[in-house]
């Protein structure tokens, strides 16, 4: 098979696009590396990433839905939020990638096992380079992650680059009915814990700007020690996630999706749902561009509003972590917390949240989402 457009990547934003591509009768390849990548990803997914996988009738796992979050700005305030809809359900990862590789399989993408060592263009075609051989197609899309090759490859630059570090199988017992985030005071980013299976789960830290690598995982001990009790057991993952978006020094029918486009929302580290939302549009760009020529362009039409919300994020996310004592006194006010968490929970992004704060702020006291709210003072030692 001669494909129409070559596919780097199998995760959300890879198999969204071969999906696309799949039913519509284009030929796409999908060259996903074999085992997958690991990832500093603690396998939340937000009830809008359940929706859009829903609406392109990928068969994900709703996980483990949590009513309950926790949403502390330090040091002035604890806040938690009980909802009628989950915020978000924590997934098994892996066995999510594996799910929307076999749904984009099953609707006639071909999916090869091949590493991508790189990427050339002669000026008509693209020519990747794997360890199974050559493949060559007119479009590329590059949904392989924040390290991708394709990327790399063709000098493309994404904006900026947060952090994560985290711990599996740590004992989140006391946490079982709560998502929880702590604001951390250094104007690094927040802490987490996501409980999995009951008494376990995941949890760690996330700092928007680059930290020495010793002082991030210095930080996430004392914060796991904190809010854990001691430190869990065995390895920790880390890894990067690109913000903010990309540009190329050259105009080629190439397309970048997912953490390769440096599509995560910096305020909350939120991957899987941008990455299905710009695989969508990568496949939908690539059946209406009507030639290699326009790709580029049909990708922006097709992304539309959501390039305004990267936007927006690139402007308020710096913002918001570098002055993190006025960030928390600010969240400690009811008047600005409920209507962000009522928006949060019907699942609206920034832009939107920003943009309807007013009448957000009227359906949490007319016809709220939120069922309960508790706020008191932080424990001693907590952001001090």
């Amino acid at each position: 098979m001669k494909p129409d457009c070559i596919i780097v990547g199998a995760g959300p934003a890879g198999a969204a696009a071969a999906l696309v591509l799949a039913r519509a009768g284009a030929r796409a390849l999908v060259l996903a590396r074999e085992g997958g990548r690991p990832k500093a990803c603690g396998g939340g997914i937000s009830p809008r990433a359940l929706a859009l996988a829903r609406d392109l009738g990928l068969p994900v796992d709703p996980g483990r839905p949590l009513y309950c979050l926790e949403g502390n700005s330090p040091p002035w305030r604890c806040n938690r939020f009980h909802a009628r809809k989950p915020f978000l359900s924590v997934v098994d990862r892996a066995r999510l990638d594996r799910e929307l590789a076999e749904a984009a399989a099953g609707a006639g993408a071909e999916i090869a096992a091949a590493r991508v060592t790189g990427v050339r263009h002669d000026g008509r075609m693209f020519t990747v380079e794997t360890d199974r051989g050559l493949f060559s197609a007119p479009m590329l899309i590059g949904a392989d992650g924040a390290a991708g090759r394709v990327g790399r490859s063709l000098s493309a630059r994404v904006r900026h680059r947060a952090v994560a570090l985290m711990m599996d199988n740590a004992d989140t017992a006391r946490y079982a009915d709560r998502i929880v985030f702590d604001g951390l005071p250094e104007g690094m980013g927040y802490g987490w814990v996501f409980p999995t299976h009951g008494a376990t789960g995941n949890a760690g830290v996330y700092s928007l700007f680059p930290r020495p690598a010793a002082r991030l995982r210095a930080r996430m001990e004392a914060y796991l020690a904190w809010r854990l009790g001691k430190v869990p057991p065995g390895p920790v993952t880390g890894g990067s996630i690109p913000w903010g978006g990309y540009t190329f020094p050259h105009r080629l029918p190439v397309i970048l999706a997912g953490d390769a486009g440096g599509f995560a929302d910096p305020l909350t580290g939120e991957g899987i749902y941008h990455a299905l939302y710009t695989g969508r549009a990568a496949g939908r760009a690539v059946l209406r561009a009507g030639g290699p020529d326009r790709l580029a362009t049909a990708y922006a039409r097709e992304l539309g509003l959501f390039l305004k919300n990267v936007r927006i994020l690139r402007f308020l996310a710096p913002r918001v972590y570098r002055f993190p004592r006025a960030g928390g006194r600010l969240l400690s006010l009811s008047l600005v917390n409920r209507p962000l968490t009522e928006g949060l929970a019907r699942g609206m992004d920034t832009s939107r949240t920003l943009a309807f704060f007013p009448g957000l702020a009227l359906a949490a006291l007319a016809d709220p989402l939120l069922t309960r709210s508790e706020h008191g003072a932080c424990p001693d030692g907590f952001g001090r």
